[in-house]
């Protein structure tokens, strides 16, 4: 069973732009991790908002990669986001057969 994981990234208003480029290239480190299945994300730049979801073999995979990611990032983290900027929670993955490999039924 793989875990789904929710990030929630609020950037400072004037680092929103940093942060999103930094993400858009530095994903491949995130989708490569041993263990991550697929990462998704979105943004609103309007609220210095950027989410993340992905899936996992586990949670401890996650904090695997999430501690390596700390060390990788921490310094440009602790200047771009919010104090408290990121929020994690971890889901039970439901496959319900809807994802990439869907066919619809005729």
């Amino acid at each position: 069973m793989s875990t789904t994981v929710h990030v929630t990234v609020k950037t400072k208003a004037d680092s929103f732009d940093a942060m999103h480029n930094y993400a858009k290239e530095d994903l491949a480190f995130t989708r490569e991790f041993e263990g991550c299945h697929s990462i998704h994300a979105s943004s609103d730049k309007a609220t210095n908002t950027i989410k993340m979801v992905s899936v996992w073999d586990s949670k401890e995979a996650y904090m695997a990669y999430f501690e390596k990611r700390g060390e990788r990032s921490g310094d440009k983290f602790a200047a771009w986001l919010e104090p408290d900027g990121i929020t994690l929670e971890f889901h039970t993955t439901d496959d319900w057969g809807y994802g990439a490999d869907y066919t619809p039924k005729k």
